[in-house]
């Protein structure tokens, strides 16, 4: 029988622990952060029915509303409602159904309000 290595729970936490995060839900209405990820570049705004996320010319080219869950660190641990230098962004389009998991997020710049 062979046996399976779990992941590090203390190296898992330490990961979506990252050098720098940002809790969703300290974002006022207007704000808006810039997520580099190693494939895409997303930009997540706060408006007064949610958050709204663009850059994915698949899923998102325009901002579209969506369910921003948190960071994974690439499997089934999630940190939710803060995005993680390090860790991968999830997000959920309601008419697209199944979750979105990108590459890993390389910075993570909150922007100045227009």
């Amino acid at each position: 029988m062979q046996s399976h290595e779990l992941p590090d729970i203390e190296q898992t936490a330490e990961r979506l622990n990252g050098p720098y995060q940002v809790e969703l839900g300290t974002l006022e209405v207007g704000q808006k952060i810039e997520v580099e990820t190693q494939n895409t570049t997303y930009l997540i705004e706060r408006r007064s029915d949610g958050f709204y996320i663009s850059g994915n010319e698949k899923y998102c080219p325009e901002p579209t509303k969506a369910y921003i869950a948190g960071t994974t660190s690439g499997g089934s641990s999630i940190k939710p409602g803060f995005i993680v230098e390090g860790g991968h962004l999830e997000f959920t389009i309601p008419d697209k159904g199944r979750p979105i998991t990108t590459s890993e997020i390389v910075a993570v710049t909150p922007l100045d309000e227009e």
